[in-house]
């Protein structure tokens, strides 16, 4: 894939690439929500006897404290995905891979984040069809998100080449203009010395001749 409209996966990577900003922004709005209406009830419930909550994944259910802090970094780690957002669309629009960085850092942030609690919960997890069903789910989201990142990726890299070989043919152009110049002079110089001789010639034979 040598051009930016090179297919990946049936689709070119600028399409690819809108394809990943829409869906990490419907996913990661839908986790900064789930987040902060799961912080809004833990707030409303901090003032009852309860201090663990219901869960179908793990036995005896979720500690709320821990509970919290879960959600807590959710909140922040997909909030700043989401901003990150923001620079990725306007990376793209202009071409500039520097604003890529951003997303790609919250992203792989993120994503590790969210399989390192998902392990965390699997091993304290109770096996049943929901649990399976659940976590069955939780792979193809982590999947979507490992492919956003390597598109994004992608066009990262054929930004970056592509930049770079617009600079290598400015150079490229800066260098064969100042060789025509070089040239040009050298022509000149020659020209010069010519008319030079022709004139000193002309003088010599009117001198014979008179």
């Amino acid at each position: 894939m040598t051009a930016m409209s090179a297919s990946f996966f049936c689709l070119s990577v600028r399409t690819g690439a809108y394809l990943s900003i829409a869906w990490s922004v419907v996913y990661t709005t839908f986790q900064v929500a789930y987040a902060a209406i799961q912080m809004d009830k833990l707030g409303n419930n901090s003032n009852e006897s309860a201090s663990t909550y219901p869960s179908v994944l793990i036995p005896g259910g979720w500690d709320g404290d821990v509970l919290h802090h879960v959600h807590l970094l959710l909140l922040a780690v997909y909030l700043t995905v989401l901003i990150s957002c923001l620079a990725l669309i306007l990376g793209i629009l202009t071409n500039n891979p520097i604003l890529f960085l951003p997303w790609l850092g919250t992203t792989v942030l993120a994503t590790g984040v969210e399989a390192g609690l998902d392990g965390w919960i699997l091993y304290r997890a109770s096996f049943t069809p929901v649990t399976a069903f659940i976590f069955t789910f939780e792979f193809f989201f982590l999947l979507l998100q490992v492919y956003t990142v390597y598109c994004t990726v992608h066009l990262y890299t054929q930004t970056g080449l592509a930049g770079q070989g617009g600079d290598r043919e400015l150079q490229f152009i800066k260098l064969q203009n100042v060789a025509r110049n070089e040239k040009l002079e050298k022509s000149d110089v020659k020209l010069g010395k010519i008319v030079r001789k022709s004139s000193l010639s002309r003088i010599v034979e009117e001198g014979s001749f008179q």
